[in-house]
Formats: C-alpha cells, sequence, structure tokens
C-alpha cells in the first residue's frame, strides 16, 4: 500500500497534539482538530503546487530547511511557555507570509466558514500549527537537510492523496484545481455534449436522390439548347469595333520645394516598477538574530532593490515597552542591522539600505511580539 503523506501528517497532529492546542486556544478539541484537518491537505496542495517552479522549490527548501521546526511531542512544552509561544507565533507567522502570501486572510476565513471555530481563533490556531507541519515534513524527508531532489521525491504521489480532502473553496482560493484536472476534467465531456449533438449519418435517407431525377434531366435538356444557341451566335459577323481616343497627358501641379515644418512628438514618460508591499521581521525576546524565513519574507524587496538601483530599502527597528530604555535603542539598532545584513547576503548593495531607529523606537505598547520588530520597506 503506498504511503499517504497528507494521512500521516494529519493523524500525526491528531489525539494529544490537536488537545494541547485546544487547550493553549480555549478552544474545544472536536473543533480545533477538524481546522487542522482542513488545514493540513490546503497546506500540502499549496506546496505541491508551488513546487512546480523554480522559485517556488527555493521557497519550499527555505521553509523545510529552517531551525528549529518543532515535532507534535514538543507541543506541550512549547504551549506552555509564553516566550516559547511568542516564538513560534513569530515563526509562524513569517512561514505563512512565505507559502500563502496575499492569499493568507482569505484562508482563515475560508477555515473558520467551513469549521466551528471562530476567524480569530483560526488566526492563532494556523501561525501556531504550522511550524509543526513542516517539522513532520521534514521528519518524514529524513531529518537532515533537504535539496530538490529530496522534496520531490517528499511530494512524489500527493496529488492523488489531497484528492477529495480539500473543499471547493479552498480549492479556489488557493488556485489548487489545476493539479487535480480541474481545468480540462470539462474537456472529454463538452466534447461527448458536441457529439452527441450531431445527428448519425444513417439518419439521410438513403433513396433520398430519386427524387432529384426529374430536375437533373430537365436541367441537361436545358444545358444541351444553350449550347445549340451559342453556336448559332459565334457564326455572326464581328461588329467594328471603335478606336479608343489617345490619351492626352495631364501636367502635374508643382508641388513646392519648402519642407513643411514637423510637430514635435512628446517623450513617453516610462511607467515605474510598481513597489512591493513592506515586510515585517518579528523576533524573539532579547535577541537580534533574525527568525528562520527571514528571507523568504524579504525576497521580494530585494529583488525589486536589485533590479531599481536608484531606489533605497528603509529598514527601521523596534523593541517593546518593557526593560532599560538604552539595551533596548542597542536591541532595535542591531535587529536593523541583522536584517541589512541579510539583504546584502541576497545580492542588494550596502549603500542601498539606509538602517534607522525612530525617536519612539517601541514598536507596539499594546502587544510585545509585535512590537519586536524591523520593518522593510522602499523609498
Amino acid at each position: 500500500m503506498d504511503f499517504n503523506l497528507a494521512d500521516f501528517v494529519t493523524k500525526s497532529l491528531a489525539g494529544p497534539f490537536a488537545e494541547q492546542l485546544a487547550g493553549h486556544l480555549g478552544a474545544p478539541a472536536k473543533d480545533v482538530g477538524s481546522t487542522l484537518g482542513a488545514l493540513v491537505p490546503a497546506t500540502l496542495g499549496t506546496m505541491l503546487k508551488a513546487n512546480g517552479t523554480p522559485d517556488g522549490v527555493n521557497t519550499l527548501l527555505g521553509l523545510l530547511n529552517a531551525r528549529n521546526l518543532p515535532q507534535p511531542e514538543d507541543a506541550q512544552r512549547l504551549l506552555a511557555a509564553p516566550d516559547q509561544v511568542g516564538a513560534l507565533l513569530d515563526m509562524g507567522r513569517g512561514q505563512a507570509n512565505t507559502l500563502f502570501g496575499d492569499k493568507l486572510g482569505g484562508l482563515g476565513s475560508a477555515l473558520a466558514t467551513q469549521g466551528a471555530l471562530p476567524t480569530e481563533t483560526v488566526g492563532k490556531l494556523l501561525p501556531l500549527a504550522l511550524p509543526f507541519i513542516l517539522g513532520l515534513l521534514r521528519r518524514q524527508a529524513g531529518g537532515g537537510t533537504i535539496d530538490a531532489a529530496g522534496l520531490k521525491g517528499l511530494l512524489a504521489n500527493l496529488a492523488p492523496a489531497l484528492s477529495g480532502k480539500i473543499s471547493a473553496a479552498l480549492m479556489s482560493l488557493l488556485g489548487l484545481g489545476s493539479l487535480f484536472g480541474g481545468a480540462s476534467a470539462a474537456k472529454p465531456a463538452a466534447a461527448a455534449a458536441a457529439a452527441a449533438s450531431i445527428p448519425p449519418a444513417e439518419t439521410v435517407h438513403k433513396a433520398g436522390w430519386k427524387r432529384w431525377l426529374p430536375l437533373l434531366l430537365i436541367g441537361a435538356l436545358a444545358l444541351w439548347l444553350l449550347t445549340q444557341f451559342r453556336g448559332c451566335d459565334e457564326t455572326a459577323p464581328a461588329l467594328p469595333t471603335a478606336s479608343a481616343p489617345a490619351a492626352v497627358a495631364i501636367p502635374e501641379p508643382a508641388v513646392p520645394t519648402a519642407s513643411l515644418p514637423v510637430p514635435a512628438v512628446p517623450a513617453i514618460a516610462t511607467e515605474q516598477p510598481a513597489s512591493p508591499q513592506p515586510a515585517s521581521i518579528f523576533f524573539d525576546i532579547d535577541v537580534t538574530t533574525p527568525p528562520a524565513g527571514s528571507m523568504q519574507q524579504l525576497q521580494a524587496l530585494a529583488d525589486f532593490a536589485k533590479a531599481n538601483p536608484g531606489k533605497r530599502l528603509s529598514v527601521s527597528g523596534f523593541h517593546d515597552k518593557n526593560g532599560d530604555a538604552a539595551h533596548n535603542k542597542a536591541l532595535a539598532q542591531g535587529r536593523g542591522d541583522a536584517v541589512k545584513a541579510l539583504l546584502i547576503e541576497a545580492g542588494v548593495p550596502g549603500e542601498q539600505i539606509d538602517v534607522l531607529v525612530p525617536d519612539n523606537s517601541v514598536g507596539d505598547q499594546g502587544d510585545d511580539r509585535t512590537a519586536r520588530r524591523v520593518d522593510v520597506s522602499t523609498d
């Protein structure tokens, strides 16, 4: 019996993991398990689609080879420590943004609609569960560094395993129809319908030509009479033809030699390339090391800067409201410098990057997790 990756991941997240996650979220374990059962195939389908392009393969390898991917047996320990929960959320948000992009918001709403959990709870469940899904996939691939061949082997035969497990709403939202023949399935049916609408050749009566026999005989007689009359006309003497008068040359009007002024053609303004969306990198408490998956979040901005040398990237570091002000300022600066280093590694010249620490460098007065961040945008 062939190995079913979708069932393996779903079953690994059922039972104790779903119960521990439900306890953390304050939600019924049954509803959490149901939402996980919908999230897993949607995640795997999105990964299978991404695996079809070179850029997608690189993105998936970055996600699967990230450091500190957790396993379900780690959930109880991680969910019991607030700082570990914050780190998990930061990691999961980055992974979700990288994998789902602008479809992330719609994914949360769709999961809430087809399940029993409110949208707010799904918004917390998704980034907490995604690191464990990726951790399971990495373990299934061998646990070491995965290359393109290993990724191909991991996702082999995944399409049949996902068939019927992703709702129509999620299929449409994530653009997964082509993976399961959604676009081409209608063609045979349409061809069959078209063929059915054509009457069979046997419906034409084989003896119908007999009805036209009298008309054919009359036509043949008329043709014979016409040839007889035409033969008489050809013996008549030819009429004299009048000669055509000689053509009279008409002089062409003189064309002035002075050149006419040519109106100037206004220069066409070249369209400016669209700037990518800003990115935010979230950090753990009292650290300046960017979390795994940060480069994937910065890739669009890095590509834009490399393609547009006249544009600049602004990197702004922030910290939470706790602790010594001077130490926090240094943290914000260090986080900004670390993100700048990532951009330079991606090929952006350092002189195109401005690292800033605003005067009010507290990122968020209400939520310490979102306060510890670096924002990156174009000028």
